[in-house]
């Protein structure tokens, strides 16, 4: 239950920025509910419509809600693919949780070299600090790699470049 309740303040903190920032017209007008972040139907589909139209941070939260099952149900498939669109736009908190798909085989079939990949991607991208479980998830693949494999999957790292999400048909 305290996970729950966790998850679902992080996802409404994380609704009021993506909601502020993509959303910028109605936000900025302020013709928002002023009760919208209790209003779970209404931020579930402004969530679903701005990551379809490729909003990244849009895609890694509805990533996050369908990976732990709040206000939608529980789909690893579905995680597995906002993730798999906001990591490629370089949302680093999606690229972490991309890694740890690919590491524990959750969506997609488990990869140690993709995994090692997108968790080392995300601590260069600005996790390191902030979520040392991204060290963990590379460091975990990477035990499951040869030296070589390590060294390739570095190497993708250092020639990596974001790219923008088409939006969902």
């Amino acid at each position: 239950i305290a996970v729950k309740a966790v998850a679902l303040a992080a996802a409404l903190m994380l609704t009021a920025s993506v909601l502020t920032e993509a959303a910028e017209g109605p936000a900025a007008r302020g013709t928002l509910p002023a009760n919208w972040s209790r209003d779970y139907e209404r931020s579930q589909t402004l969530w679903v419509d701005l990551a379809e139209r490729g909003d990244p941070k849009a895609q890694s939260a509805l990533g996050f809600l369908y990976l732990i099952g709040l206000w939608l149900d529980q789909n690893d498939r579905e995680a597995f693919h906002w993730f798999e669109a906001a990591a490629a736009q370089d949302v680093p908190e999606a690229q972490y949780y991309l890694g740890t798909m690919f590491l524990r085989g959750r969506g997609v079939g488990r990869n140690a070299s993709a995994a090692f990949f997108w968790c080392e991607l995300a601590t260069t991208g600005g996790l390191a600090g902030e979520l040392p479980a991204a060290h963990s998830c590379r460091d975990e693949a990477a035990r499951a790699l040869t030296s070589d494999d390590v060294r390739s999957a570095a190497l993708r790292v250092k020639t990596w470049n974001p790219t923008p999400s088409p939006p969902r048909k």
